[in-house]
Formats: C-alpha cells, sequence, structure tokens
C-alpha cells in the first residue's frame, strides 16, 4: 500500500483498528507488514507527535 509510508505510527494504527472493526480486513496485513517493517508494534501507545 504506498499511502502507508507517508503516515505516522498513529494514525496508521487507527485506521488498523477502525479496520478491525469495521473493515475491510484486506487493509490488516499491508498496515502488520508496514509497522513491521519499521520496528514497530500496532499495539503499542503512539502520540499524535512521534515523527
Amino acid at each position: 500500500m504506498e499511502i502507508l509510508p507517508e503516515l505516522r505510527p498513529c494514525e496508521m494504527q487507527t485506521i488498523y483498528f477502525q479496520s478491525i472493526e469495521d473493515g475491510p480486513e484486506t487493509l490488516l496485513a499491508p498496515i502488520e507488514a508496514e509497522f513491521a517493517k519499521r520496528g514497530l508494534s500496532v499495539y503499542a501507545t503512539y502520540s499524535t507527535d512521534y515523527l
């Protein structure tokens, strides 16, 4: 997904959990992969100030 590298972790996390609740579930794997590529966890807490 091309847009993911431009999103902050807190924004990706919002999309991830919203996708879990409302779909589409096809977004989950790319978001999980982007978190892993950055060495981050989707379950951590991120500030909106995180760069």
